[in-house]
């Protein structure tokens, strides 16, 4: 009885994590979208956040996945399982973009991570998706931000 009471807590935290990661993203936009927010706003730690998520993107994909699963729904479409709109959503976020590299500056210092530059000082080769660096990644130059914290400063074609 009492891991029914656990699951239903934990399952109205993601819910509520995702309903305040929605008006992130409506009033800041995607880069916008900060895990500090959203713990103030449902009320729980950034740690029990990245527990749920793993990291930013993967609250995103979660964002993703259950948009898609409404839409589905909505639509009178046969809606998928939720494990199979999971991995759709997190196999098109690994896929290969076209041609785009992307570029994310540390609010602290002003260090960028130039994706198609990678980092090689830290082990990074060119290519390297920020999506695929560890969450507790921290910049080299100052140290004491986060790899989600980390802002987009634009595109750059490869």
């Amino acid at each position: 009885m009492a891991n029914e009471y656990r699951e239903a807590a934990h399952q109205q935290m993601i819910e509520a994590a995702l309903a305040a990661a929605a008006a992130e993203v409506l009033a800041r936009g995607w880069s916008g979208l900060r895990m500090r927010a959203i713990a103030e706003e449902v009320g729980v730690s950034r740690q029990t956040l990245y527990t749920a998520f793993t990291d930013k993107h993967g609250l995103a994909r979660a964002l993703v996945a259950q948009r898609v699963e409404r839409f589905l729904a909505e639509h009178g479409t046969e809606p998928a399982t939720r494990s199979s709109v999971q991995t759709s959503v997190e196999d098109a976020a690994r896929a290969p973009r076209a041609g785009a590299a992307t570029r994310h500056r540390c609010p602290n210092c002003a260090y960028v991570y130039d994706e198609a530059a990678g980092d090689p000082r830290e082990g990074r080769p060119a290519g390297t998706r920020p999506v695929d660096i560890p969450a507790d990644w921290a910049c080299p130059d100052c140290g004491v931000r986060e790899r989600q914290d980390f802002a987009p400063v634009g595109q750059v074609t490869v």
